[in-house]
């Protein structure tokens, strides 16, 4: 599932949020949430941030491989 392609859609037909939700099987509330982020702050806003990051010095010598 691509967030951008749900938002998009749901621009696309007047901020219908219960269409999109139901079309994507996602949350109405999920559909908004994400929607209001991209027109606040653009396609960055929709990444997913979970999880913590590792920068190159925390890598092991396997990951980096």
């Amino acid at each position: 599932m691509k967030r951008i392609e749900i938002v998009k859609h749901c621009i696309e037909h007047q901020n219908s949020y219960n269409k999109t939700a139901d079309k994507y099987k996602v949350s109405y509330h999920q559909v908004y949430s994400w929607t209001k982020k991209y027109e606040e702050s653009g396609v960055e806003a929709l990444k997913d941030k979970r999880g913590k990051q590792k920068n190159a010095n925390e890598l092991s010598e396997i990951e980096k491989a």
